[in-house]
Formats: structure tokens, sequence, C-alpha cells
């Protein structure tokens, strides 16, 4: 009995030499639709942030809004697929499911790290465990920092800026310049690895 929650029973066998580089991935499903939108909104909001942050252009609480919802869905969906092929074919078996890769992102102190872990471990099935993570290192990296100078903010959110001007800069400038960079790298990611997994099912095709 296989410890593979989503190998599934009658599968089309595969020539040998594939299935011993990544295995089953004729199991593998087309993530290339979730992973546009995902780039799409993530892509739009990193744009209308920087220009609003030049004030050049204020977009409207609703459309922030919508952009937000878009990319919290689209990206939720990506990683949960994304997942399940990492289940059926790769070089890593991971040790997080499909849903609590999804789950972490809104589970109080598991987001500080576990997503990360399901997207480390998404990178590694894919390229190898001795591949380079820095992409997804730096993208999490910027996530804490979000967090971090957020704190700042909110700590001397009191004090008056003409008095500690140092703390409010920090703060407001901090958040932005990690919000752009965490935004960039996660677009990164999502192309790699979807490229990468559409490679495999192309293969798996021949």
């Amino acid at each position: 009995m296989s410890d593979n929650p989503y190998q599934t029973p009658g599968s089309m066998p595969l020539r040998a030499e594939d299935q011993e580089e990544v295995g089953d991935f004729d199991l593998m499903r087309n993530t290339s639709f979730w992973a546009i939108l995902s780039l799409f909104f993530l892509g739009t909001q990193i744009v209308l942030y920087s220009l609003h942050m030049l004030s050049l252009y204020r977009p409207s609480e609703e459309l922030v809004l919508m952009l937000q919802v878009g990319a919290i869905i689209s990206v939720c969906v990506w990683t949960y697929k994304s997942m399940s092929n990492a289940w059926v074919a790769g070089k890593i078996v991971p040790t997080i499911t499909s849903g609590g890769a999804v789950i972490s992102y809104f589970v109080p102190i598991l987001w500080f790290w576990r997503p990360y872990l399901a997207i480390r471990q998404i990178w590694g099935n894919l390229f190898g465990k001795e591949s380079s993570k820095f992409l997804v290192t730096a993208w999490w990296l910027m996530w804490l920092g979000i967090w971090a100078f957020i704190v700042i903010k909110m700590l001397h959110q009191n004090t008056p800026r003409d008095k500690d001007p140092i703390y409010y800069y920090i703060g407001k400038f901090g958040v932005v310049f990690c919000t752009l960079a965490a935004g960039v790298f996660l677009m990164m990611i999502i192309s790699k690895i979807t490229m990468g997994q559409n490679r495999r099912i192309a293969k798996a095709r021949r």
C-alpha cells in the first residue's frame, strides 16, 4: 500500500527510464491557468502599489480588494494543484499535503513558516534536493520582513513624526520594499515551478 494519498490505481504505465527519473508524472495536472491568474493579480497589485507610492495614481478600495481576493484565491489553488503534482511525481516525496499547504496560509503562527516549507518542498521535488532555493528563501524573508516592519510601525504609531521620524520612515518604506520584493519573488517562483511541471506533463504525453 502506497503512502502517497494522491496515488490512484490503474494509471497508465510510463517508459522505464521516465518512471525511474521522476515517477508517475502521467497523473500530473496542468496548473498554467491558475499560474497566469496569480501572475495577473500579483503583477497588477505591484504596479498599482508602485504608482500609489509615487503619488501617480490612487486606486479605489474596491479595486484593491478585488485584486487581493483574486490573488489569494488563485495562489491558493495554484499551491494546492502544484503540491498535488509534487505528490504524484518528483525527486523528493513531500511531507505536507495539498490541503495542508493551503490551510497554513490562514492559521496564526503556522503562517510564519509552514507556507515556506510547502513551497520549498514543491521546489525541491521538481528541481532536486541540492538545487538552489534562493528565490524561495528570498520570498519568505521578504514576507517575514513585512510583518517585522508592521510591528515597528505599530510600536511607534503614537510617536510624533517630527520627533522621531526614523521609525516612521523605516516602518513605512520597509513595508513597501518587502511587499514589492515578496510579490516579485513569488511571481518568479510560480513561473519556474509551473514551467518545470509542465515539462514533465509534456514528457508523459510523448
